[in-house]
């Protein structure tokens, strides 16, 4: 289940695939802070969030500045939120409106990526006439002073102490979505197990009837621990997990939660294969390996012994830019080139029955692998770097190897990317030494696995 839309932060795809996981940074001063996220960096997260509100100079601007300088610094891809919660929220401390409007701009001029923006920050009584039409003002002041510092802001509604009902739910996040919230969250305490199915209702329902932007849900406690994996099936975009000590109840360790997402992420993939199967869908057929492995020389051949239509990513992004891949790299960045062969991927999940040649580092990126492995089979080439190099020698099309063709570049550059590819693969064949046809024929007898 997706919203209708994807919020992207330094790569990372908010509101797509599985549930991005976010990791809290609870430290009292810059020393524990900088220990956590060095800890963070060693973990399979895809975010982390400093909790201002345990920092003990939370209420000197330039120290907030420091502290964020200090966690780029320590984690420059990963995506960073800055969180400030009452005692009311489950919090450290309180704060005046006035403290709290500052807080927000000292940290969105500080670096963060993603501001949490608590919807009845500015008013005591949330739901006398005055007080939510102050509180409106207040809260769409905060997401415009984040967006005048490029940082998205992230709606929020706690609830430490109840579950409310659906339709409260669903009137907080859709109020929070229409005073211009970049990504909208609430959390709620469950007393009983039935306030969960509540929970869970409300988000699939916000998802599929009302949400423009990603939905953040989550029931606290040990009751409402099903909440936090599960959001792959009800639309939750994000889910936090504790990297010792947690930040909220019932967070559970950051590996343990990887692994409860791609056991989900895996059934649900292999649900929507046996969905496409019943359905009478081809499977596509991704080739992924370093260039120079003979993905476009194999993928003609398949093409005439599988009846399958071609399609080569590469030359996909130069038909849809109207330029060189060479061009892009050198007008555009790396960076940008790999987002336009994710958006390549994602457009050809409407395919069946076709042959991907793909560029050499499309399945360095896990977003890419999930968009692979969800409609079709990926199979891996292999080559030595001498035999790469002896069939890339004379092409000057490949921007990563100018004035690098040499054995031991390649093989560094392979090593590197090894893992990923070896993790990508359902299926794998090494070239070296063998006819297109062979190579061909190996890869339509190891398929029958996967039909």
């Amino acid at each position: 289940m997706k919203t209708e839309r994807v919020v992207t932060i330094r790569d990372r795809k908010i509101g797509e695939g599985m549930p991005k996981i976010c990791v809290p940074i609870v430290g009292a001063d810059e020393k524990e802070i900088r220990a956590q996220a060095e800890r963070i960096r060693e973990l399979p997260a895809d975010m982390a969030e400093w909790r201002m509100d345990c920092f003990d100079g939370v209420d000197e601007p330039d120290s907030v500045r420091s502290v964020l300088g200090t966690l780029r610094a320590i984690l420059p891809w990963t995506p960073l939120l800055a969180t400030f919660r009452t005692r009311k929220e489950g919090g450290n401390r309180d704060i005046t409106a006035e403290g709290y409007r500052k807080l927000c701009a000292a940290a969105a001029e500080g670096g963060c990526d993603l501001i949490d923006v608590e919807l009845f920050a500015g008013s005591t009584l949330p739901w006398e006439t005055d007080a939510v039409r102050d509180g409106d003002t207040f809260f769409r002041e905060l997401v415009e002073t984040a967006h005048r510092c490029g940082v998205k802001a992230v709606g929020s509604s706690h609830e430490f102490h109840r579950t409310p009902k659906e339709q409260e739910i669903l009137f907080r996040l859709c109020r929070m979505q229409a005073l211009g919230a970049d990504i909208v969250k609430i959390a709620v305490m469950p007393q009983r197990p039935e306030d969960v199915d509540v929970l869970l209702g409300a988000t699939i329902r916000m998802c599929r009837e009302y949400a423009a932007v990603p939905v953040v849900t989550m029931a606290m406690g040990e009751e409402g621990t099903v909440s936090r994996i599960n959001g792959e099936l009800t639309g939750s975009a994000i889910t936090f997990g504790s990297a010792g000590r947690a930040s909220a109840p019932g967070q559970i360790p950051v590996r343990d939660l990887k692994r409860a997402l791609e056991m989900i992420h895996e059934k649900e993939t292999g649900r929507k294969q046996e969905d496409s199967r019943a359905a009478g869908r081809k499977k596509n057929l991704y080739l992924i390996g370093f260039m120079g492995t003979g993905k476009s020389s194999v993928s003609g051949e398949l093409s005439k012994r599988l009846g399958y239509r071609e399609l080569d990513t590469d030359e996909w992004i130069e038909q849809q830019q109207g330029t060189t891949i060479f061009a892009i790299f050198e007008q555009k960045g790396e960076a940008c080139f790999r987002e336009m062969e994710t958006e390549c991927l994602r457009s050809l999940g409407k395919l069946d029955g076709t042959i991907v040649s793909c560029g050499g580092g499309m399945a360095v990126r896990q977003e890419n692998v999930a968009l692979m492995k969800e409609n079709g089979v990926v199979v891996l080439l292999t080559a030595e770097p001498e035999t790469i190099l002896e069939r890339v020698r004379d092409d000057d099309s490949r921007p990563i190897l100018r004035g690098n063709k040499t054995v031991p570049f390649i093989a560094q550059l392979m090593e590197r990317r090894r893992a990923a590819y070896e993790a990508a693969a359902d299926i794998t064949v090494a070239t070296d030494r063998k006819s297109v046809g062979e190579v061909a024929e190996e890869i339509c007898a190891r398929m029958e696995d996967f039909v």
